[in-house]
Parts: C-alpha cells; structure tokens; sequence
C-alpha cells in the first residue's frame, strides 16, 4: 500500500545519514561514491584521501548485511505471546534506536549557539535539527508502519491505547521496546561521539532553555503533542482519510517539524518521553550530569497532550 512512497522514504533515509555523519566523516554509506572522486582527486591534486577508504568500505558493508540480518529476525517474530506480537515490539525498539541516533546526533554535531552573550540558537541550526527529527519520523514510519504502526512514541502509543486503535498489552510491550530503544540508541551515540565533540554537552538531552519557564515548556509540550496525535489520529486511523493512508507517515513527520521548530529554543523539543529519558539516562552516567531536573514535564506534557 506504501510501496509508492518507496523511494521518498529512502531519499529521507540518505538525508537524514548525512546530517548526522558530515560533521564525523563527511558521510558516505556509499562505497562506490567514495572511491570515485578519491581516486580522481588522487589523480589530480595528487593527494591520498585512500587512507580512511577502508572505513567507507567495511563500514557500509557492515550496515548493510546488519540490516538484512534484523530484517531476518524480523520474519522469525511472527508469534504473538498473551496478545503481544513480537515483531512489533522489535519495530519499534529498532525504529527508537534509529530516531535517537538521527534525531539527537543531528543536533550533537554542528554547535548551534551563537558568539557573544546572545544565548538563542541559530536559526539555520534549529531547521536542520528539526527537519532531522521530522523526517526521521517519516521515514522510520513508513520502514516500520506494516510491523507496528510505527509508533516510535510512547505518548503516541498511549494515545492510540485510549482510542482503541492498539490493545493495552501491546501497548505495554511497546513501551517497553521503546524505552531499550532510546537507550540503545544514545549509547550508540556515544560510541559515534567523543565527549569533547558532543555540541549539546547531553547527547541532545531536553531541558527548559535559558529565558523560559517550567511552565513555557509544559505548555509547549502539550500544544506540540496535540498537533501530532491530531495528525496520527486524522490520517492514519480516521475511515474516512484511507484514501491518503499512503502519506500519513509524511504528514505525522511534518507534524514533529513544526513541533520543534517552534519548541527548540524553549527546551530542546521533546513531544516523545522515550525520546528524552534514553539520552538523559546515558548522559548522566557518561557526563556525570544531571539531566532529569525538568523529565517530569518531558512525561507529562506529551501524554496530557495526547490524551487531549
């Protein structure tokens, strides 16, 4: 049924890659892409760009036959466990991981505040961690929708519990899958970044920005969780909408943009609890911080948003 959006899918796949790795290698996941321009620029400039050349080769490899082999474990999951399909709890503990890595490590890379005593961050900075996390959303929903529904969210899962679109235990099993995931997911980052290269100081934890209030954030985060589950609920479980089932996952994406374009400056954008408490958690035993002053409003406000 999605198999037309394929492509839009797999195009938001590289781009999301390369938001994250261009800062770290300037991304290839490419082998033949590589070798090419390397070889020419030897060529021509007499250079030697082969000495990393391995990692660009063994490194896409590698991920890949990973990917075949989840896809594997995938189709081995098919058994349903007291009303509990594990291949959905595996979607979704995959899908967390991934969402953490782009989402977070997008912002981790690139230093998005400014000189001076001007503590907003820059504009062109919170696009591309907002387009990150938005398109990421999309496109690990269009990968994992067939398997789950592609929740990638606890307040999501709650919401759709309370609808009666997915059964109380499967919920549960989600939750679970999703908070591994996010934790998965930030101690990858950790192994992607040293500590002096993390930009966030956290592995991109939430936290109510300088300037704001408890409350701003609280607020925030039900308006912004609002406006997702509205979308998850409009064009992907309302009847009435099956005729444009096939771009849900584009529209639930664009929601999650708009959510952190606008919240970013006031806390980091959360709208996902499992999202923020992997980061927070890894963060706290790596940097000896102590990230978990505002997850309150991090749980809080989305589930409060997604019951509204």
């Amino acid at each position: 049924g999605n198999r037309s959006q394929a492509a839009l899918a797999i195009g938001l796949a590289v781009f999301m890659a390369h938001v994250v790795l261009i800062p770290i290698d300037g991304c290839s996941i490419n082998p033949t892409r590589s070798f090419g321009p390397a070889l020419v620029a030897q060529i021509r400039y007499g250079q030697t760009p082969f000495q990393d050349m391995w990692i660009f080769w063994l490194g896409p490899l590698a991920g890949a036959a990973l990917a075949v082999a989840s896809y594997k474990v995938q189709e081995f999951l098919q058994k349903i466990v007291r009303g509990v399909t594990l291949r959905a709890c595996y979607a979704e503990f995959v899908a967390m991981a991934l969402f953490v890595v782009i989402g977070c490590g997008s912002a981790m890379g690139i230093d998005g505040t400014r000189d001076g005593n001007d503590t907003s961050a820059l504009p062109g900075w919170v696009l591309m961690v907002s387009l990150a996390f938005g398109f990421s959303i999309a496109a690990l929903a269009y990968a994992s929708g067939h398997h789950s529904g592609g929740h990638i969210n606890c307040a999501v899962t709650f919401g759709l519990v309370l609808f009666g679109e997915c059964g109380l235990a499967q919920g549960i099993a989600n939750f679970v899958a999703q908070m591994l995931g996010s934790i998965f997911g930030a101690a990858i980052l950790c192994l992607m970044y040293p500590k002096d290269s993390d930009h966030t100081g956290g592995l991109g934890s939430n936290g109510v920005g300088d300037g704001f209030e408890w409350h701003n954030a609280l607020v925030g985060e039900i308006v912004g969780t609002f406006l997702l589950m509205t979308v998850v609920l409009q064009t992907a479980c309302h009847p009435k909408s099956d005729g444009n089932r096939s771009q849900a996952a584009l529209a639930i994406g664009l929601a999650v943009f708009m959510a952190h374009v606008v919240l970013i400056p006031i806390d980091g954008c959360s709208i996902n609890p499992t999202r923020s408490f992997g980061p927070a958690l890894v963060a706290q035993i790596r940097y000896g911080q102590t990230p978990f002053q505002d997850m309150w409003i991090f749980w809080l406000g989305p589930l409060a948003g997604a019951a509204l």
